[in-house]
């Protein structure tokens, strides 16, 4: 399963998770709260697992990451870009 299915299945669980949970505790049916709440830990521990379980590809830098913070580039308003006032010619 490619990390996009992974995700999707995760938002989806967490999706039929939560009415599950209202249902269960409004009407006091221990069976489908239960099935709710595991459903919240399951889709909760899938996006952690992605990140530290199943890597990305690995990068240059030897890093597995998949683009995060601190990949490099450069931030907007470095000095010589923009409009800085100056000369108009």
């Amino acid at each position: 399963m490619s990390q996009l299915m992974w995700q999707l299945a995760s938002m989806l669980m967490s999706l039929v998770s939560l009415p599950l949970l209202s249902i269960g505790t409004d009407t006091a049916t221990p069976l489908v709260w239960i099935v709710g709440l595991v459903l919240v830990g399951v889709a909760g521990v899938i996006p952690p697992m992605l990140r530290y379980v199943i890597p990305g590809e690995p990068r240059e830098d030897g890093d597995a990451g998949d683009g995060g913070e601190g990949d490099g580039g450069e931030g907007n308003g470095g000095e010589g870009e923009g409009n800085g006032g100056g000369d108009i010619s």
